[in-house]
């Protein structure tokens, strides 16, 4: 939910660049029964490898505009070239590098909003998982969550069982 938390918490969220560049996503609903659906499949390969990412992909000024709609809120119509947005952000990369924050804006978020993220999935079609959600449903439905709850959250980092730890170390 970056997004959809840094849309929330600013008055000023811009958008960088013409917003064309393709994303693809997964929404968290579907990605077990995915899982579950491959694993329980009479063909499944004992160590068979699958991505998985929602279909179609998004543009980012689409998953932009799903945001703000689901928010309730109008999308600024304009956006930033992004040169001049990361050219920008260098006061606060100096900023978090000498305060050791981590700030909402930064050189690499920027870059990352603007660089393309395709995967292909289409492996776990042929195997015939249709997911339950459609993707901007999801995108709705998390912006829902946030709202509800996400946004009274801190973030934690959960680190897997020790016996699983020690099973990668050995194993890989």
């Amino acid at each position: 939910p970056g997004f959809i938390s840094a849309i929330f918490l600013s008055s000023f969220f811009f958008r960088v660049a013409a917003g064309r560049n393709i994303k693809s996503l997964s929404y968290v609903e579907n990605v077990v029964p995915a899982a579950l659906y491959l694993w329980q499949r009479p063909a499944a390969a004992r160590f068979e490898i699958f991505n998985y990412v929602d279909k179609p992909d998004v543009e980012t000024r689409v998953l932009l505009a799903q945001i703000y709609r689901s928010l309730g809120r109008r999308m600024p119509s304009w956006s930033i070239p992004e040169p001049i947005a990361v050219g920008a952000s260098w006061p606060f990369d100096l900023a978090a590098k000498l305060t050791g924050r981590n700030l909402a804006i930064s050189t690499a978020r920027i870059r990352k909003m603007c660089t393309q993220t395709r995967f292909e999935a289409e492996k776990v079609r042929q195997a015939g998982f249709q997911p339950p959600v459609p993707l901007l449903e999801g995108i709705e439905r998390t912006v829902g969550w946030y709202l509800r709850e996400g946004r009274n959250r801190r973030g934690t980092a959960h680190l897997p069982p020790a016996v699983f730890r020690e099973f990668m170390v050995d194993e890989f």
